[in-house]
């Protein structure tokens, strides 16, 4: 049992995964690095059995009546983007946000969403 093996080990460096992004506009999201996670405290328990308010979202602060007369005006010209039934589905499918109507669904963005969607709207309104 006097052998030997020779072996040869190959190192092969892989490309960097791709992370998802955070944000689901991530052209508007400034390079901002991620923050240190907090180490947890213990919360000492409530005196009263009430349930915890929700944090909110930052809201938005879209002009409402901008909004309707903007929305208007692209419905006006007939473009088939901009009719009530494909907004909402639009807004449904990138806000991940419902309503009745376009505006009930505006009015429920947080601000990140609402900047990304006055923006659509004010840079349709400038091409029309």
């Amino acid at each position: 049992m006097d052998q030997a093996i020779e072996t040869a080990y190959v190192v092969r460096e892989e490309p960097p995964s791709e992370e998802p992004e955070d944000s689901p506009f991530p052209e508007d999201e400034p390079e901002i690095p991620p923050e240190p996670a907090p180490e947890p405290k213990a919360k000492p328990a409530p005196a009263k059995a009430e349930p915890a308010p929700e944090p909110k979202a930052e809201s938005a602060n879209i002009d409402m009546n901008w909004l309707k007369d903007s929305l208007q005006i692209l419905q006006d010209k007939a473009l088939k983007a901009w009719a009530p039934g494909s907004l909402l589905s639009y807004m449904k499918i990138t806000y991940k946000v419902e309503g009745k109507t376009p505006l009930e669904v505006a009015a429920k963005l947080n601000k990140s969403q609402a900047t990304h969607f006055v923006r659509k709207v004010q840079e349709t309104l400038d091409r029309a």
